[in-house]
């Protein structure tokens, strides 16, 4: 009998432990709303894994890059704070003078 509690019991720690979390890892509540709402678009599909979104400084304002592992290209989705795509004409100065702020969410 205490074999078969025993194994119940492990069972249900395993089923416990193995269920997906559907939070994950939950975008930061200081993001811009665009952000969080593409973070939580990004969570839905599995191929999106190891993204990751960095915070950057230039010309006095804040841009976010999102870069995704199967992108061949460091700087394809660079948007200001309000989410609009970045000019890609401006992109010389940008990699010249900009500062990275940090890392601001992964998913993992």
């Amino acid at each position: 009998m205490k074999k078969n509690v025993l194994v119940i019991l492990l069972l249900i720690v395993f089923a416990a432990c193995s269920k997906k979390n559907d939070q994950g890892n939950p975008p930061p509540k200081d993001l811009p709303v665009w952000l969080q709402v593409r973070i939580t678009e990004m969570k839905k599909d599995p191929k999106n894994k190891g993204a990751i979104i960095e915070k950057y400084s230039w010309n006095n304002s804040v841009y976010y890059n999102i870069r995704l592992i199967y992108m061949s290209c460091m700087l394809c989705e660079l948007r200001d704070a309000d989410g609009t795509a970045f000019d890609k004409t401006l992109m010389a100065d940008f990699v010249a003078h900009h500062q990275r702020i940090g890392t601001v969410w992964t998913f993992e």
